[in-house]
């Protein structure tokens, strides 16, 4: 994959402060705004355009809740929904508009229509919890040309969304990250992606890193019961992926049925046994080797 730049402006000279991103080669940008800083939203150039915004919040350590919304004037947009009780869940506003100077500029049926595809992703997405006011943003009707547009904007912001930390969107299978990874494979025929195994009780967790994504993968199984250890995120987040339909309960342990992406091993690693554990150690490949052992070896 060919390099990409993305210029990040501290509009306060402040690394906690309001960060404007202007990635290359398009007119997308992107600001992040934490909640107590809302106020200062005015003195933001773009706040009058069009765009897509995201509201976040932290479900646990593992999850994040969010709202996902477009607007002709996003700015004022964002301050309605800071005024209303409802939506109290986030602390941080991600919003993206065009810097309308160039003529491939976003418009409002392409920002309608990457409003629905982050609402279709997000719904797969096991780290993401959507909130109850979300409702289902339609499709609109345009043309293959500015669909295929608006599908290009959708990668820069997935891009722009993964370099400043948020992997809102993690891909939900195996299949889906392969393909990031399928330049490298055919230029090595010889490139393979190792399978760990953690096995504890009856349970036995199979698991793959891919684009740093630590896969927890389906058919592996959980130990049904929680170590005194387990906090209450932990609890949550299982209930939520048995919500979801993502494992199920089979006798005596929990089955995996989709894969699972986690931000960590160790989160995977806890989802199998039920408490804390450290992933590095008890994640072994199929020679015995542990993934830290192996991590160790690149050092």
């Amino acid at each position: 994959m060919a390099s990409r730049v993305i210029e990040v402006l501290l509009e306060s000279g402040e690394l906690e402060g309001i960060k404007t991103i202007y990635p290359s080669n398009t007119s997308i940008v992107a600001t992040i705004i934490s909640r107590a800083d809302v106020a200062k939203i005015k003195h933001i150039e773009l706040k009058d355009n069009p765009g897509i915004y995201i509201l976040v919040g932290m479900e646990n350590l593992n999850t994040y809740t969010i709202y996902i919304g477009e607007s002709d004037t996003v700015g004022k947009r964002i301050l309605d929904h800071c005024k209303k009780d409802t939506k109290d869940f986030f602390t941080e506003i991600l919003f993206f508009t065009s810097n309308n100077k160039d003529s491939t500029t976003i418009s409002k049926s392409h920002i309608k229509f990457i409003e629905n595809k982050l609402f279709q992703m997000a719904k797969q997405s096991p780290s993401i919890k959507l909130t109850e006011t979300q409702t289902t943003p339609q499709k609109p009707q345009i043309s293959r040309t500015d669909e295929a547009k608006a599908e290009e904007f959708l990668v820069h912001i997935l891009h722009i969304l993964k370099a400043i930390g948020y992997d809102l969107f993690i891909p939900t299978s195996t299949t889906e990250v392969l393909n990031e990874t399928k330049a490298i494979k055919e230029k090595d025929v010889s490139a393979t992606v190792p399978t760990y195994t953690y096995k504890v009780n009856n349970a036995v967790g199979k698991m793959s890193v891919l684009s740093g994504n630590y896969i927890l993968l389906k058919g592996s199984t959980l130990a049904k019961t929680y170590w005194n250890s387990a906090d209450q995120s932990l609890k949550n987040r299982r209930e939520d992926l048995i919500q979801r339909g993502i494992i199920k309960t089979d006798n005596d342990l929990l089955i995996v049925l989709e894969d699972i992406p986690n931000k960590s091993s160790s989160a995977a690693a806890q989802l199998v046994c039920g408490g804390n554990e450290a992933g590095p150690r008890v994640w072994k490949d199929k020679s015995g080797k542990s993934l830290k052992d192996r991590e160790e070896t690149y050092l």
